[in-house]
């Protein structure tokens, strides 16, 4: 059986497997005599939001994280090495907070997941931007290098940007990503359509077939609505 058929079963359907200490320029904390292999686990489509429903993960708090960390446990119990995970820590680590933020769009594009969208996120070269990074996960042993061949970035040859244009705030395209402050001041607007869905998001037109379906995209938007709201909150003006 593939190893990572139990993943993809749970829709986690984007998997990339690195050697670990070609990665330690950008994380020395990745470090561990046990462990040689870095494994990258994303989702792409609707297969993981369906899992979700499936399962009777919609109804929880964090339906995503709750559900991707129930598939990558699960997952863990099948393989025949030692593993841990390492990103995202659980909220009872203890040491989360010491622990030096991991580097996780830096270790997808070592994976050829892509570079730096304009809206700060990454252009897969087959998925587009709908590509959801999941979990990270150290493995013994020497696995098979896994990651998506060179490619040339969709970004440098849209003629268009409409991802940029159709902003109706222009919070894209200044070369730092979304502009958080104008975003979400229009997120929050009430009635407004982008509370629901990213217009800028849903007008690239690299891979249709991998966006998310509407719900997800929905949820997303309602979860980051939500922590900018607590950020503003507590601003100090």
């Amino acid at each position: 059986m593939d190893r990572f058929a139990p993943l993809v079963a749970r829709g986690l359907n984007v998997v990339a497997v690195l050697p670990l200490a070609d990665l330690l320029d950008l994380a020395p904390s990745l470090s561990h005599p046990d462990f040689h292999r870095l494994v990258l686990v994303g989702s792409t489509g609707s297969a993981m939001w369906t899992s979700i429903e499936r399962r009777g993960f919609a109804d929880v708090d964090h339906p995503v994280d709750a559900h991707a960390a129930d598939a990558v446990a699960a997952w863990r119990r099948t393989l025949d090495v030692d593993s841990d995970v390492v990103w995202p820590r659980p909220s009872t680590d203890t040491d989360s907070e010491a622990a030096p933020a991991l580097p996780v769009m830096k270790l997808g594009e070592r994976a050829g997941w892509g570079r730096r969208s304009p809206l700060g996120i990454g252009m897969h070269p087959r998925h587009g931007l709908w590509v959801g990074y999941r979990a990270v996960v150290r493995v013994a042993g020497t696995w098979p290098v896994l990651r998506e061949p060179p490619a040339v970035h969709a970004c440098d040859s849209c003629p268009d940007t409409p991802c940029v244009t159709r902003c109706p705030v222009s919070a894209i395209g200044r070369g730092k990503g979304i502009l958080a402050t104008p975003c979400f001041e229009e997120r929050l607007r009430p009635g407004a359509d982008c509370s629901r869905r990213c217009v800028s998001r849903l007008s690239c037109p690299v891979a249709p077939a991998s966006r998310y379906p509407d719900a997800q995209v929905a949820h997303h938007q309602a979860f980051g609505n939500v922590i900018y709201h607590r950020w503003a909150a507590t601003r100090v003006v």
